[in-house]
This record gives C-alpha cells, sequence and structure tokens, in this order.
C-alpha cells in the first residue's frame, strides 16, 4: 500500500528486530519519475515528502544561468 515502516534494530550476538511500525503513507505514494519513491529521509532522520498541490499552479518558473557571474565584484 505504499506505507513507510520502522523498525528498531540492535546488534549483539545476533541481529534483532522489533515489530515494524506504521510511519506514514505519503500521498501519491509510489515511484516518482525516475522509479525513486515520493520521500526521502534526511541524515537527522527527518522525512521530505513530496505531495500534490489542489488545483492549477500557473505560477511562472524562472531559472537564472551563470548566476555565478553575479557573485563576483
Amino acid at each position: 500500500g505504499g506505507a513507510v515502516f520502522a523498525v528498531d534494530v540492535t546488534n549483539g550476538e545476533s541481529i534483532q528486530s522489533s515489530v515494524p511500525r506504521r510511519l506514514f503513507v505519503p500521498r501519491g505514494a509510489g515511484p516518482g519519475a525516475d522509479g525513486g519513491p515520493y520521500y526521502d529521509v534526511a541524515p537527522d532522520g527527518r522525512f521530505l515528502v513530496n505531495t500534490f498541490t489542489e488545483g492549477n499552479l500557473t505560477a511562472p518558473l524562472t531559472v537564472v544561468l551563470n548566476w555565478t557571474a553575479s557573485l563576483k565584484p
């Protein structure tokens, strides 16, 4: 169903894991355009999740090329 689960893992003489606990189901769960998931995990354990927006987005997209040239004095 696309849900994201977590388990606690302990490493000793053998590897033990806890019962899986469901964290969340991302909206639009499934592979993204590149085949990967719609979410990623930051090094501190927080999640970055892509979500769909309601309605039609009409804001223009601005792409700035050679932006480093404006940094030079």
